[in-house]
């Protein structure tokens, strides 16, 4: 384990040992986030970037800030990156009116646990929205969001009654389970 007062003074060493400990983590995380294996390499030197000119240049604001958990630092930073990333290449432009919040500013890399973990949920399940037909889309859109009652829905979409509360359990099924495999 690598000290951060090695890597403060800029020690070569130091930062070889620091990469070979925290690259097969980050790695594993994004691979964990769906994270497409020819990208984690560019989301880690630019996470290792934003990290190196924190320890070398220091943060003003917050000088101690990476004492404790440098390791959990820069997998805090690219998961923000990974999650920028996601919201920017998003293709479902409705759904981002009815789900999305906004994530993290381009100079802001540090979440506290709580929201890092609201964005990733949320990116899980914009990922598995995505994957949804737009049938389910649309009743799943009614129901939890506009707060239509099935019936409402069935009229809407041009479906039975039955027909609205079958699909919309399949539906939810579907995105459950696609929450899980992610």
């Amino acid at each position: 384990m690598v000290h951060i007062d090695e890597l403060k003074a800029n020690k070569d060493v130091a930062w070889k040992q620091f990469y070979a400990e925290c690259y097969p983590k980050v790695t594993a995380m994004l691979l964990t986030k769906g994270c497409a294996a020819d990208r984690i390499d560019d989301f880690f030197h630019d996470g290792m970037a934003v990290f190196y000119n924190r320890v070398v240049f220091g943060n003003p604001e917050k000088p101690d800030e990476l004492i404790h958990a440098p390791v959990a630092f820069v997998k805090r930073i690219v998961l923000n990156l990974f999650l920028k990333n996601i919201r920017d290449t998003k293709s479902t432009a409705e759904l981002s009116d009815t789900l999305t919040a906004d994530l993290v500013d381009q100079d802001d890399y540090l979440l506290d646990e709580e929201t890092t973990l609201f964005y990733t949920r949320k990116a899980m399940l914009d990922q598995c929205w995505a994957l949804l037909e737009e049938a389910c889309q649309n009743i799943l859109q009614l129901y939890y969001f506009k707060r239509l009652r099935d019936k409402e829905t069935a009229a809407r979409l041009g479906y039975a009654l039955n027909s609205v509360k079958t699909k919309r359990s399949r539906c939810m099924r579907l995105l459950r389970a696609c929450i899980k495999n992610i």
